[in-house]
């Protein structure tokens, strides 16, 4: 059977055209707007943990009281004896601490307190927060044994969150402190049954967290049942070779960056020797990987010393690149053994170091993210075939760029080197 019948076959079947529609849904939602996407770099693990827990705080200015608490805990059936347990909402309130260290110096992500007019402890809820990292040894049955010790005479549960509500593997059969799985879909539910109770400004930011959940959950939900339609075809010996003759043959940017590097390493009149540059991208393991680094061991050697590198990137903001999608060339200094103890510490490294810089930005602000702090934004380019002509058309961005900013970028690596950190 030769390679167009294999794939003709593939695409005629329902699980294939429902693949389409899949993809079709993936790529609009990616797209949809939602205000909280403007900030995605920012939104990790902890950021979430700090938008649930001032969801569920009811001193916080959101002016919703305990409305979120009180319906989160109606949600969840597990929580029905907890909840006919506590005092009501008129006589408690609910003070959230983030990040609470546990007698092994562990962190829940977030502990909520019910405390009564008196100040005094009446019930705790602690929630474990994951997105994509995975737990620890011994993780969430640590999380229930110091609950248990910190609160040992008053009602407690522990619930392990995440996008898909998948159950925890580190818990344990606590009788005085149990732990429940549960999906952020829940927390959507939560936003939408209180939105009307809500003030004028407690509906926007209710409003706003609903749409990102909503968002990620469902961009999941998906993948998940991408990923089942594509093992059910390609345990079907009818349809495997078509799926690895697409699979090997796909355009991806993966593809794209090695051509790219090709042509670079070719290229002549450059303000460093050729020979003295290498190059990475990221997610290593992923065929659509959204950055591309270059290293120029003129630059990267300057801040050695001082735990730092500057690099040449190209970057795209949605970390699936396809067609119609910008990779944007950013000057960005990465701190590879630095260990802030505090956003504040943080920003002022920050702030020194862009401040040892002056480049023009064809783009106007920098955007920083992880552990990189951008000092320079030049031009963007579209993606238009994943083939030859985005090669040249990356290429190009990245060699104008560099020509145009190399001599400004070299300054400021070595007087950022020359300042304490």
């Amino acid at each position: 059977m030769n390679e167009t019948t294999l794939i003709n076959k593939l695409t005629e079947t329902s699980e294939f055209k429902k693949l389409q529609t899949i993809g079709i849904q993936i790529h609009d939602s990616q797209r949809q707007f939602d205000l909280l996407t403007v900030y995605e770099e920012l939104i990790d693990e902890m950021a979430w943990s700090r938008l649930f827990a001032y969801l569920l705080d009811s001193t916080q200015n959101h002016e919703l009281k305990q409305s979120a608490f009180r319906q989160l805990l109606k949600l969840i059936p597990e929580l029905k004896t907890f909840s006919n347990s506590i005092e009501h909402e008129e006589e408690t309130e609910t003070i959230c601490v983030t990040e609470w260290k546990t007698e092994n110096l562990r962190r829940i992500d977030i502990l909520i307190k019910l405390i009564d007019t008196n100040g005094k402890i009446k019930a705790v809820l602690g929630i474990e927060n994951k997105v994509d990292s995975g737990e620890q040894y011994n993780q969430i049955r640590d999380y229930q044994k110091s609950m248990n010790i910190a609160f040992p005479t008053v009602p407690k549960y522990l619930i392990y969150l995440t996008p898909d509500g998948r159950w925890t593997q580190t818990s344990k059969e606590y009788k005085y402190c149990p732990c429940i799985s549960i999906s952020y879909d829940i927390l959507s539910i939560v936003c939408k049954d209180i939105l009307s109770k809500a003030t004028s400004q407690g509906q926007v930011f209710l409003s706003i967290l609903k749409n990102y959940i909503d968002k990620q959950t469902n961009n999941k939900l998906m993948d998940k049942e991408a990923l089942q339609l594509i093992r059910k075809l390609y345990s079907d010996n009818n349809y495997r070779q078509a799926i690895k003759l697409l699979s090997q043959y796909t355009p991806n940017t993966k593809t794209i960056f090695g051509e790219v590097i090709e042509q670079f390493l070719s290229t002549k009149d450059l303000p460093f020797e050729i020979d003295e540059v290498s190059f990475d991208y990221y997610p290593k393991t992923s065929s659509t990987p959204y950055e591309f680094r270059i290293y120029i061991h003129d630059l990267t050697d300057i801040g050695n010393n001082k735990g730092f590198h500057g690099i040449y990137m190209l970057r795209c903001d949605n970390q699936n690149p396809d067609i119609d999608d910008y990779f944007t060339l950013r000057l960005v200094v990465g701190f590879f053994d630095k260990k802030e103890k505090d956003s504040l510490q943080k920003q002022t490294i920050r702030d020194k170091t862009t401040n040892s810089f002056s480049l023009p930005n064809s783009l106007g602000t920098n955007k920083h993210w992880g552990p990189w702090t951008c000092v320079g934004t030049g031009d963007r380019y579209k993606l238009s075939d994943l083939g030859d002509k985005d090669v040249k058309g990356l290429n190009n961005l990245l060699i104008n760029g560099i020509n145009e900013t190399y001599q400004d970028f070299k300054n400021g690596l070595k007087k950022l080197s020359q300042i304490r950190l």
